[in-house]
C-alpha cells in the first residue's frame, strides 16, 4: 500500500519509525515543536543506538528547549542589519534610506520589531509606497497600547499588517488557514478554490485567473505569505507558523472555518453553523454539521461511513491524498449538490467512473485518480472555467462545447487526438493549456490552426511527440500576451521564425529542443526582454559573443538557466566582451573515451576555471548531471572534484552545488548544466 495513503495510530508510527532508525547513523532536526508532551512522543521513536547521532529542535517554548541537553538561543538581528534588512525591503538597491526625515521614525519601528526579521519585513511591508506622512500614522497603530491583549510585539504588528489589507485579501489570505503547517499550497489550485467561492472579481478583458494571480502576488508582495519556487518559477507558497497562528485565531473568532482536533473532536460555534471544515491527516468520521457548510477540504484522510450529498450548500469540495473505502464514500450523485463549483479528486483513490457535476460547476480537477473517460455530459457544463482532466479520455464533441474555459489540462496518451485538436479552436478564453498530445503528421496541421485562435493564451504546455515540421511551425502566430511556452518533445530543426523578442514581448519562461542552433538564435532567445526561465535541448556548438555596445541587449532578466544535454563556458575576454560557448557532448567527437569527463569540464592540472562561472557572481545554485559510462572511475573523481571546488570553493557566491553521476554501460559522458542565479545571467557578467 502507498505510504501517502496510509493512516498510522501514534503507536504503529513509533515503532515504524524505531524500525527504520535502527542501527543507522542520523542527522534529524525537528522544527517548531510546541508542547513537551509532544517532544515526549518524538523521543519514543528515535533509536538511541550510540551511533554518533544527532538532533535538533527548534521552538518558541522555553520550557521546551530546555529538556534539550544543550539549548542554543537564536540571537536577535543586530542594529545595522535590521536597518539594512528594513531600507532594502522599503527602498530596494542598497538598503539605505534616501530620506533623513524618515530616521527618527525608523527608528521608533526597528525598536519595537527588536531584530525579529518576521517583524521587520511585515511592517516594512506596509510602508512600502506610502509617503512620509502616512509612515508617521502607520506607526502610530503600532505604539498604540494593546488594551488587555497579552500578545508580542510581532504578533501584535502581524495583527495590524492583517487588518491592513483590501477586505477581499483578508478573505483570501483568511481561506489560508485551512492548510496545514508548512504546507506547500499549489498556487493555480488555490486560485481556483478562491474563485468558487467568490472571493475574486475580474475586470473587464481579464479572466478570472488572471484576477486571481494579481491577489497571490499582492499578498506575496505585503510579506503576508511566502512565495515557494520549482527550477525558478513561483508556483506556490507557504504560510509562516506566525502568521498561520493569526489566521487560525481570526478565523475560529468568525466561523470562517473548523479544523477537527487530532482525536476528531471540533470547537462548534454558538450557532451551530459550520461554514467550512477542513480535515488533515485523520480519519474523516460521519458528521451532521453539514446542512449550512460550503467548502469541505480533505488533505491525506481515511474514510469511515461519510455521505457527501447531505451538504446541500456546499461549493467547495477537496479531496487531496486521500484513501477512500469502497462503499463508504459516494460521488457519483454530486450533481444534486446544486451549488457545488469546485470539484477537486487529487491523488485520490476512488472509482473509475467520473462524477457528472452540475450546470453550475466552474472548476473540475481530476488529477491521479482511477478515472478512466468523463461522461459525454460534461459538455453540457457551459459555466466550467478550468478542467483538469489529467488522463481522463474526453470524448469527441465535448471541448468544442466548452467556451468559457480559461484553462484545460489533457492527455492523449491512450486514444487518437486528431478530433480534439480541431476543437481546441473554439476556446478563445483559454489562458492555460497544459497538453499531454501523441500527435502523428495528419493532425499537426488542425493543431497549429487551433493554437493560432488561442489569442488570449498566457501558458502554453504541449508534452508528448509531435512532428517536425519546421515550415508549418514557422506560420504559427503566437500571441503578444504569451508569457509561458513549454514545448520540449517538439524536435525544431531550428529556431522557429515565431520566437522573436517583437512578437513575444511578455515570454518570460521558454523550454524548447533545437537540433541546430546558431549565433543568431542565440542573439533572438538573448533579445526576449522578459525572459527569466530557459530550458534549451541543442546538438550544437555555438558562441555568443557580447560587445561593450551591446551591455543590457541580451538575457537581461534570464535567472534560470537549464541546458539538458550541455555544458557551457563563460569567458571575458580582454576587450570587455564575454563569449558564452554552449556545446552538446554527445556530438562533440574531439575527446577520447577513457578521458573525454575531464577534458569536456577541466583542463589538465584538474580546474574548472574555463567554466568561467565566475563571471556569474550572483549565482545561487548550480545542478550538474553527470553521465559517465565507459569513463574511467579515476576521471569521474577528477572532474567531481574540479566542480566542487571551482563552485563551492573559489565562486566569489559560494554557490550550492547538486551533482547526480550516472553510470551506464555506453561509451559518452554527458555533462548537463543547470544554473539558477539571483539576477539576470549575463547582466550580471556584465557588471563586473
Amino acid at each position: 500500500m502507498e505510504p501517502k495513503f496510509t493512516i498510522l495510530d501514534e503507536r504503529q508510527l513509533i515503532d515504524e519509525l524505531r524500525g527504520y532508525l535502527e542501527n543507522k547513523r542520523y542527522f534529524i532536526v525537528i522544527d517548531d515543536v510546541w508542547e513537551t508532551k509532544s517532544w515526549e512522543t518524538i523521543k519514543l521513536a528515535l533509536d538511541e543506538n550510540n551511533n554518533g547521532s544527532r538532533l535538533i529542535k527548534t521552538t518558541r517554548h522555553s520550557d521546551v528547549a530546555a529538556q534539550a541537553g544543550e539549548v542554543y538561543k537564536l540571537k536577535p538581528l543586530l542594529r545595522d542589519q535590521s536597518e539594512k534588512l528594513f531600507y532594502t525591503r522599503i527602498f530596494g538597491a542598497d538598503g539605505t534610506c534616501p530620506d533623513n526625515q524618515l530616521d527618527e521614525v525608523s527608528d521608533k519601528v526597528l525598536n519595537k520589531c527588536d531584530g525579529v526579521p518576521l517583524a521587520i519585513i511585515t511592517i516594512a511591508s506596509l510602508l512600502v509606497g506610502k509617503p512620509p506622512e502616512q509612515w508617521i500614522q502607520v506607526c502610530k497603530f503600532v505604539f498604540d497600547d494593546k488594551g488587555n491583549q497579552q500578545v508580542s510585539d510581532t504578533e501584535w504588528i502581524l495583527s495590524l499588517s492583517y487588518y491592513d489589507l483590501p477586505a477581499h485579501l483578508q478573505t483570501c489570505l483568511l481561506y489560508l488557514s485551512s492548510y496545514p503547517e508548512d504546507y506547500k499550497i499549489e498556487k493555480n489550485r488555490l486560485i481556483w478554490k478562491w474563485v468558487a467561492e467568490g472571493f475574486v472579481q475580474k475586470e473587464e478583458g481579464t479572466g478570472f485567473l488572471e484576477a486571481g494571480e494579481g491577489y497571490f502576488n499582492d499578498l506575496i508582495n505585503r510579506s503576508m505569505i511566502m512565495a515557494v519556487e520549482s527550477d525558478g518559477v513561483v508556483d506556490g507558497c507557504r504560510v509562516h507558523d506566525m502568521v498561520l497562528d493569526l489566521l487560525r485565531h481570526i478565523s475560529q473568532e468568525a466561523n470562517f472555518v473548523i479544523i477537527p482536533h487530532n482525536d476528531g473532536t471540533m470547537t462548534i460555534p454558538p450557532s451551530g453553523r459550520v461554514r467550512r471544515l477542513a480535515h488533515q491527516n485523520r480519519t474523516v468520521e460521519p458528521t451532521h454539521h453539514g446542512r449550512h457548510m460550503c467548502l469541505l477540504d480533505h488533505l491525506s484522510c481515511d474514510y469511515k461511513g461519510l455521505s457527501l450529498t447531505s451538504f446541500k450548500l456546499l461549493r467547495v469540495l477537496a479531496l487531496e491524498g486521500c484513501k477512500v473505502q469502497k462503499g463508504f464514500i459516494h460521488l457519483e450523485h454530486l450533481e444534486s449538490l446544486l451549488h457545488l463549483r469546485y470539484l477537486g479528486l487529487i491523488n485520490t483513490i476512488t472509482y473509475s467512473r467520473a462524477p457528472k457535476g452540475n450546470r453550475g460547476s466552474e472548476i473540475l480537477h481530476l488529477e491521479n485518480t482511477a478515472i478512466e473517460e468523463l461522461p459525454s455530459s460534461i459538455g453540457q457544463l457551459t459555466q466550467l472555467i478550468c478542467l483538469r482532466a489529467c488522463k481522463a479520455k474526453v470524448p469527441n464533441g465535448v471541448i468544442e462545447k466548452l467556451t468559457s474555459l480559461e484553462e484545460l489540462g489533457i492527455s492523449t496518451r491512450r486514444y487518437p487526438a486528431g478530433q480534439l485538436v480541431k476543437e481546441l479552436g473554439n476556446l478563445t478564453e483559454l489562458r492555460v493549456l497544459v497538453a499531454d498530445i501523441h500527435l502523428t503528421s495528419i493532425w499537426e496541421t488542425d493543431l497549429v490552426k487551433s493554437l493560432g485562435s488561442l489569442r488570449k493564451i498566457r501558458h502554453l504546455k504541449l508534452d508528448g511527440p509531435m512532428g517536425q515540421d519546421q515550415a508549418l511551425w514557422g506560420t504559427t502566430v503566437l500571441p503578444r500576451s504569451l508569457q509561458c511556452l513549454i514545448v520540449p518533445h517538439i524536435d525544431f530543426p531550428a529556431l522557429p521564425s515565431c520566437i522573436k523578442p517583437s512578437y513575444l514581448p511578455n515570454l518570460s519562461h521558454l523550454e524548447l529542443s533545437v537540433e541546430d542552433m546558431d549565433e543568431k538564435g542565440l542573439k533572438i532567445l538573448g533579445g526576449l526582454p522578459k525572459l527569466s526561465h530557459l530550458w534549451l535541448d541543442t546538438s550544437s556548438r555555438v558562441t555568443l559573443t557580447i560587445h561593450a555596445i551591446d551591455y543590457g541587449c541580451f538575457f537581461q532578466t534570464l535567472r534560470f538557466l537549464s541546458l539538458p544535454n550541455s555544458t557551457v563556458w563563460f569567458v571575458l575576454n580582454k576587450n570587455s566582451s564575454v563569449s558564452f560557448t554552449l556545446w552538446n557532448a554527445w556530438h562533440y567527437k574531439d575527446f577520447g573515451t577513457e578521458t573525454r569527463e575531464v577534458s569536456t569540464l577541466s583542463d589538465d592540472n584538474g580546474s574548472c576555471d574555463n567554466l568561467g562561472l565566475e563571471c556569474i557572481p550572483s549565482l545561487q545554485k548550480v545542478k550538474v548531471n553527470l553521465w559517465c559510462g565507459g569513463a574511467i572511475p579515476d576521471g569521474v573523481e577528477k572532474a567531481e572534484a574540479a566542480l566542487r571546488k571551482v563552485i563551492e570553493v573559489l565562486h566569489p557566491n559560494r554557490p550550492t552545488l547538486e551533482m547526480i553521476v550516472y553510470h551506464f554501460s555506453g561509451l559518452i559522458l554527458d555533462p548537463s548544466l543547470m544554473l539558477i542565479s539571483a539576477a539576470g545571467m549575463f547582466t550580471s557578467a556584465l557588471n563586473l
